[in-house]
């Protein structure tokens, strides 16, 4: 039997991106009804952003803290950085 975990500390890590994400998201769509200090759509596309980013980044986040108990080729910050590079098992085809 394969022992799974999960890394506590890139489990907190994505809880805490989807807060950021969950708080800054909708406070920037609000923002797109002012009238003052320029254009709306700046504001409309940095909520889509930090919100499509905030779910990006916490998905990949929460797959690194998936520990699988079986070695793999891919290296974990690595992942972190570009996510491409996921991991996967010895002896699977890259």
């Amino acid at each position: 039997m394969v022992h799974t975990g999960d890394d506590p500390a890139f489990v907190a890590l994505s809880i805490v991106i989807a807060v950021f994400a969950s708080c800054a998201a909708p406070d920037l769509g609000a923002r797109v009804r002012r009238r003052d200090a320029g254009p709306r759509w700046i504001r409309g596309a940095g909520a889509a952003v930090a919100m499509g980013g905030g779910i990006w980044s916490m998905h990949f986040t929460g797959m690194l803290a998936f520990e699988t108990g079986t070695s793999g080729s891919g290296e974990r910050y690595g992942t972190a950085i570009f996510p491409a590079n996921h991991r996967m098992p010895d002896g699977c085809p890259a």
